[in-house]
């Protein structure tokens, strides 16, 4: 999924806005809340933190350009490419491990259920859920995804 982080509304800006600089380049990978972007106006600088964990895929506007309230600047891709990294060829053989049997799937799910351990629920791949919770290692509780013990035994130990 692709986020866009925007110019939020800054009021009085009374003037242009320009981008100061930016922090991360295409391809770095960002958390949220991570300081991207400083916006100058005229008299002061509003930094924009990400607005979603992923990796920095587009820059629309570079330092210096200028922009208007609510102009998409650049784009997250919340796709983990960098956690398969590494990964390809090897074989996932433990038998202890309930994921082990899903191969490189088997990364997703983990990070899946990170995700769920952390409550950051609007990234959750719904597919992921579903095959955890088949697996025993997620329930639904007040409308959430949380770990079972098994879930949580399983996430900390790969």
């Amino acid at each position: 999924m692709v986020v866009e982080i925007k110019v939020p509304t800054i009021a009085d800006v009374g003037g242009r806005l320009s981008i100061g600089r930016w922090f991360k380049r295409v391809g770095d990978p960002v958390s949220i809340g991570e300081l991207l972007v400083e916006i100058d106006t005229f008299d002061l600088t509003h930094n924009i933190q990400a607005p979603a964990t992923g990796i920095l895929s587009n820059v629309l506007v570079n330092d210096g350009g200028f922009v208007e309230l609510g102009t998409v600047i650049g784009t997250i891709d919340q796709v983990r490419p960098a956690y398969r990294a590494g990964v390809e060829g090897e074989e996932m053989s433990n038998e202890a491990d309930p994921l082990a049997r899903f191969g490189l799937d088997a990364i997703d799910l983990r990070w899946t259920m990170k995700d769920i351990a952390a409550k950051r629920w609007p990234m959750l791949n719904q597919e992921h859920v579903e095959r955890l919770i088949d697996l025993g290692l997620v329930e639904m509780r007040d409308d959430r995804p949380v770990l079972t013990i098994a879930g949580q035994n399983t996430v900390w130990e790969g």
